[in-house]
């Protein structure tokens, strides 16, 4: 999941360098939202109220702002976030997390609707970033950088319930970090 000083960091390097905010990106792996589809591609996905069976996905979102320049800093590396973890994916690497994030982006200033979606779930504070899953969304706090964004994304996809099946699981589970542990059958 490095990410590497490639052709996507040749823009972000320079704008940051200027001291300008890097250009509005392409989107190619993170998707674009409107009011209308994040009913659909977020709150029913999260909710589980589109299928019943566990979604397809868990959808992180970031809600941003036109006139913002922290979200226009956050842009780019929340692109180059879902382009990590979509490459992550398809190399298997995320084989041991049953249901992967999936980035999107709602711009909260282009009409009513969304702007009372966006307050709903941000209030007046940009950029926000959310991972809704189990009827809640849980907000991300770290620095807004790619590889944080992916780490993150990764971290808060995983089972919050995992079942260790032999001795060796517990104890090395209980080496590294408090864990409690219900005995099954």
């Amino acid at each position: 999941w490095l990410l590497s000083a490639g052709a996507a960091a040749g823009p972000l390097v320079a704008a940051a360098q200027s001291g300008a905010p890097p250009p509005r990106p392409i989107f190619l792996y993170a998707t674009e939202l409107t009011a209308e589809s994040f009913i659909e591609l977020v709150e029913q996905v999260a909710n589980n109220t589109a299928h019943e069976e566990a979604p397809l996905y868990l959808p992180l979102v970031m809600f941003h702002v036109t006139w913002c320049t922290h979200c226009m800093h956050s842009l780019p590396e929340f692109e180059e976030a879902a382009k990590i973890a979509d490459k992550a994916k398809e190399s298997g690497q995320l084989s041991n997390i049953q249901i992967p994030p999936k980035f999107f982006v709602i711009e909260c200033d282009t009409g009513p609707a969304t702007q009372k979606l966006c307050e709903k779930h941000t209030g007046t504070s940009f950029p926000a970033i959310k991972l809704f899953r189990d009827h809640r969304a849980i907000r991300f706090n770290r620095p807004r950088k790619a590889q944080v964004f992916a780490w993150w994304a990764m971290h808060a996809a995983r089972p919050m319930i995992t079942m260790l099946e032999r001795s060796k699981h517990v104890q090395q589970v209980s080496e590294h970090a408090p864990a409690f542990f219900f005995k099954a059958g």
